[in-house]
């Protein structure tokens, strides 16, 4: 029997110069997959957003079994709570991210139903001999927007 696919995610962005980063670290038995993409013109919620849609995306066996910890209440909830659900049927009246929640639920729908959870984490712990915080760490440096060269143009704020 296949283990469950772990995945940790991470979005970060400076409101000053308006660059983030989201970190994506995947665990898949004895694999470890690590992605990292730059954004400019970009925010905070929309790199978490960017994190969760990466994994999604990353993962190619959509019939596994996935758990991601976020350490964005924003992400989890939208998901877990179904809000993005409902702001579909409502025709996205009036949302923030919009354009990526779309694209969100589009890979989302494209795993068996309740393939996929999510779990909150609180960020920033140190005890790094807690697998999770390890995870959440790792996607956290993966994610930090000052250290990209190169960053995609996410949209005009």
């Amino acid at each position: 029997m296949q283990t469950e696919i772990r995945v940790y995610t991470d979005g970060s962005a400076s409101v000053r110069n308006k660059k983030g980063g989201a970190g994506t670290y995947i665990i898949d038995g004895e694999i470890e997959v690590f992605v990292q993409k730059g954004f400019s013109n970009t925010t905070i919620g929309r790199c978490e957003i960017y994190a969760f849609l990466i994994a999604l995306k990353t993962i190619q066996d959509k019939s596994r079994r996935v758990i991601i910890y976020s350490d964005s209440k924003y992400v989890v909830g939208t998901i877990e709570e179904k809000w993005v659900e409902s702001w579909e049927r409502d025709k996205w009246f009036q949302r923030c991210n919009a354009d990526l929640w779309k694209q969100v639920l589009e890979e989302y729908r494209k795993f068996p139903k309740g393939n996929v959870r999510l779990k909150h984490l609180r960020g920033h712990q140190k005890d790094l001999t807690d697998s999770h915080i390890l995870g959440n760490n790792i996607a956290d440096t993966l994610a930090d927007y000052k250290q990209f060269k190169e960053y995609e143009e996410d949209r005009k704020l």
